[in-house]
């Protein structure tokens, strides 16, 4: 027979044992580590910048606050082989004419060199419009100095009105070199309801032999939706797809439509075809997909909703939209998110492995409130089975993730969290499934 102390020491220990699964959060016991603690003098507040490796497995990204100059940075995290991680600022933002609001991550081209935008202002002595005294975001480059330093100069800077304003939710690049992104606001409104001039723009940058850069839109909201904020992704044959929070034309959420999935195709003239691929327009179907799509190896398209699904909830979907040989396309909702131990709110795109499981972040809910890492694995039978990777607790792991995950080689998941930590300015981190 157990003794009386024996007994409570197991029962101590089971207890703090439930304590530690919970505050993991990990209903699979996926692995979670801290890489990086924002504490605002090395960055803070990284929200929708998704992080990127190079080829050597460095680890890139930006954040919106922080440095001495609280304009946002762009850094560089190194691993060690004891598991730590190095970080180093590859350079700082002020604000004003040197632009501020670092809300997208960065991408390289094939010479090694980075891409980002800023939200907000930039070299423009003239204004934005009437907005403010500078400019109304840019496109950036920071290019590697022999000495590990890195160069900036700046792509483009936006000067509202037909030029757009506010980029900043990431580049993406076609195999010529050109770079493609979205502003969220601006563009040519055509009188349509706007939510304060947030139609938005689709712009192209191309690269010329002199090293100078050619800005061009290629697409003007409200046409296919309105306030793009999620990226774009690409084909092989160049066309893109993205998504509108607003617009559509189909039913009301806050006195406008519901948001689209866009395709935009290139013409042999150099013109661009434009088609919605689906209107979100009921409380079932989703509504607010602020996190663009991606694409799985059979051309299907899959994406999240902010709002929208569960009727109780309003806490957001995963959708899938399938090519249909008519060239029409249908959608399937994949997970109504219901404010449970799942999460709600997911506000970043998806990312998918090689056996075609879907992961993602939510905002908030989940165990402790403050959003989840979760995952989706597909079935035969054509059922998705869904899991919690990691909930978030508010302290020392982080809270309310915005920002998409990617994969290493090794399948191992990595993402920020946009506050908390141990500087309470969010953290960079990974999970081992």
């Amino acid at each position: 027979m157990y003794s009386k102390k024996f007994s409570l020491d197991l029962q101590l220990a089971l207890l703090l044992s439930l304590l530690m699964l919970g505050f993991a959060g990990s209903a699979g016991a996926a692995d979670f580590k801290v890489l990086l603690a924002f504490d605002g003098s090395n960055g803070a507040l990284p929200r929708w910048q998704t992080l990127t490796f190079d080829s050597s497995g460095n680890l890139y990204g930006a954040s919106a606050g922080g440095s001495w100059y609280y304009g946002g940075v762009v850094y560089k995290l190194v691993p060690n082989p004891d598991g730590t991680w190095v970080q180093s600022i590859l350079t700082s933002f002020d604000g004003g004419l040197d632009g501020w609001d670092v809300y997208s991550g960065v991408v390289f081209d094939n010479a090694g060199n980075l891409y980002g935008e800023t939200g907000s202002g930039g070299p423009l002595p003239g204004g934005c419009g009437f907005y403010t005294s500078n400019g109304c975001g840019t496109v950036y480059k920071l290019a590697p100095n022999p000495d590990g330093s890195w160069a900036r100069t700046f792509v483009h800077t936006f000067e509202g009105r037909s030029d757009g304003r506010a980029p900043g939710h990431g580049l993406v690049s076609d195999a010529a070199g050109n770079f493609y992104g979205t502003t969220e606001s601006d563009g040519l409104c055509d009188g349509a309801i706007s939510r304060d001039n947030k139609c938005g723009t689709v712009f192209q940058l191309t690269s010329n032999p002199d090293g100078s850069w050619t800005h061009e839109v290629i697409d003007y909201f409200p046409k296919t939706g309105t306030f793009p904020q999620g990226g774009l992704a690409i084909d092989a044959a160049g066309a893109m797809y993205g998504t509108t929070e607003w617009g559509g034309g189909l039913g009301s959420c806050d006195n406008n439509s519901c948001g689209t999935v866009f395709k935009l195709a290139p013409n042999p003239d150099g013109t661009w075809a434009e088609t919605v691929l689906h209107r979100f327009g009921n409380a079932l179907d989703g509504s607010r997909p602020i996190g663009g799509v991606i694409f799985d190896s059979d051309g299907n398209l899959y994406g999240t909703t902010y709002s929208g699904g569960d009727t109780a909830c309003d806490c957001g979907t995963v959708f899938r939209l399938t090519p249909n040989p008519d060239g029409s396309w249908t959608e399937h909702v994949l997970l109504r998110f219901a404010g449970g131990g799942l999460g709600k709110n997911p506000s970043a795109g998806l990312a998918m492995d090689s056996a075609g499981n879907l992961y993602g972040t939510a905002y908030s809910g989940g165990a402790h409130g403050y959003g989840t890492v979760f995952k989706l694995r597909p079935n035969v039978d054509g059922t998705w089975t869904k899991s919690v990777l990691h909930a978030f607790s508010g302290g020392w792991d982080g809270s309310n993730p915005w920002s998409k995950l990617i994969l290493d080689p090794a399948g191992d998941l990595y993402g920020t969290a946009s506050t908390g930590g141990r500087g309470r300015n969010g953290v960079v981190f990974e999970i081992v499934p």
